[in-house]
C-alpha cells in the first residue's frame, strides 16, 4: 500500500449485486452492494476501509 503503482483487481462480479469504481474526486475505491445500497470506500494509500468518503479522501491525500 502507498506505492505509486497500485492495482485493484476484480476477479468476478455480478452487476446486479455489487460494483466497484474509482472516485477521481476523493481518490478512493468505492464498493457498493446493490441489495443494501451500502457503500464502502477503500483508500489505495493505506488499504483501510471507510464508511464515508471524507475520511477516505483525507487518508488518500495524507497517507494516514
Amino acid at each position: 500500500m502507498g506505492a505509486p503503482d497500485a492495482q485493484v483487481a476484480v476477479y468476478a462480479a455480478d452487476i446486479e449485486r455489487t460494483w466497484v469504481a474509482f472516485g477521481l474526486g476523493h481518490q478512493c475505491i468505492m464498493v457498493k452492494r446493490q441489495d443494501t445500497l451500502s457503500v464502502a470506500f477503500v483508500s489505495p494509500k493505506n488499504g483501510k476501509v471507510y464508511d464515508d468518503w471524507v475520511p477516505c479522501k483525507l487518508a488518500a491525500k495524507g497517507g494516514r
